[in-house]
């Protein structure tokens, strides 16, 4: 987390340090901040975005009891709607 923190230090918007830094936060139990994260990424970067919420359905899958894997699944379902068509999003660039 040290070494994302400082990246971000000198620029805030490094979107691969703050994908990495949220899959960090899963790793860590900390959900909130790297649901915090994914909307700052999601703002910043879509493909990167997606990339985490790929990473919460699979990690949510190994590593979380029943509620907390409904609970991100629901999150990621909403999350994924609200993001639309990656695909066409990565066209327009």
């Amino acid at each position: 987390l040290k070494a994302y923190d400082q990246a971000l230090q000198l620029n805030p918007t490094y979107t691969e340090a703050i994908e990495y830094r949220a899959e960090a936060y899963f790793e860590l139990g900390r959900i909130r901040d790297a649901q915090k994260a994914y909307q700052l990424l999601a703002s910043l970067n879509k493909p990167h975005a997606s990339r985490l919420l790929e990473f919460a359905e699979k990690w949510v899958d190994g590593h979380a009891d029943a509620e907390v894997q409904a609970r991100i699944s629901k999150w990621v379902k909403v999350k994924r709607e609200e993001l639309g068509d990656v695909k066409e999003w990565i066209e327009k660039w």
